[in-house]
């Protein structure tokens, strides 16, 4: 955990702990050299669970890393707009509900919807901790609300177009002189 949890108190959290920067930058160059090697259309990093915000050192590490490797994508300096559900889903059909009225409700401009579909499997089952033990189905409710029908229909309707990181990329050295 990077921050303080109920369930896991200050000795479980990352900002609680004394770290250290250089062990941070070892760990995520590390991910960023394995997937790398797993997933060579790596197109950016991402802040996960917030961790970037243990300060402001950190945050210039992951820039450094960034432009290292070249997968720098700051989203808000391209002008994309967060968007996420409404209200607390928790069922697929709940979260399907809410992802249509999230696309019907998006006005003009590029948002970024941020979640993590996923697949009810073993493995996924496998996933979880204290206070969040259904990982497995609450992320396969992400994956059907993201293609069911009647998202598709929003989509196709109002002309939305799905873009990539890639697609932030191309978008920044196009603007770039």
């Amino acid at each position: 955990m990077i921050w303080p949890h109920p369930y896991y108190g200050k000795e479980g959290a990352l900002k609680e702990q004394p770290w250290r920067l250089d062990e941070i930058e070892r760990e995520l160059r590390a991910q960023v050299e394995l997937t790398r090697r797993e997933v060579p259309h790596l197109s950016h990093l991402s802040d996960h669970m917030g961790f970037q915000a243990l300060g402001p050192e950190v945050v210039a590490v992951v820039q450094k890393l960034a432009g290292e490797y070249a997968l720098d994508v700051e989203p808000d300096a391209l002008g994309v707009k967060s968007v996420g559900w409404q209200g607390k889903p928790e069922t697929p059909a709940q979260k399907a509900e809410s992802f249509v009225r999230v696309l019907e409700g998006l006005g003009p401009g590029t948002w970024l919807f941020v979640d993590h579909p996923s697949l009810d499997t073993p493995e996924m089952r496998a996933v979880h901790h204290v206070g969040y033990e259904g990982v497995a189905v609450d992320r396969a409710g992400v994956t059907e609300a993201w293609t069911r029908p009647a998202a598709r229909e929003v989509v196709r309707r109002r002309g939305i177009e799905l873009i990539g990181y890639r697609d932030l990329v191309a978008s920044r050295e196009r603007r770039q002189p």
